[in-house]
């Protein structure tokens, strides 16, 4: 679990470079699959290693390097 956030789907959508229909769909799924809550902005993880391994590869790749490079 973490402790929820607020972002609003425009929010979001901005940065990671997608419409913000992209967002609620991809939340949308993610909530169903139980990975995240999601409510009226309000986000928060419930299956960390559950949405990592529903991750691509790059999540992988990307806490690597955020270890290798805070060393």
């Amino acid at each position: 679990g973490s402790a929820p956030f607020t972002s609003t789907n425009q929010s979001l959508a901005g940065r990671l470079g997608v419409h913000a229909r992209a967002v609620t769909g991809g939340a949308i799924l993610l909530k169903v699959q139980g990975y995240i809550g999601y409510a009226r902005g309000n986000i928060g993880v419930l299956d960390r290693s559950g949405l990592e391994n529903a991750s691509c590869e790059c999540f992988q790749m990307l806490s690597e390097y955020d270890e290798y490079a805070y060393c």
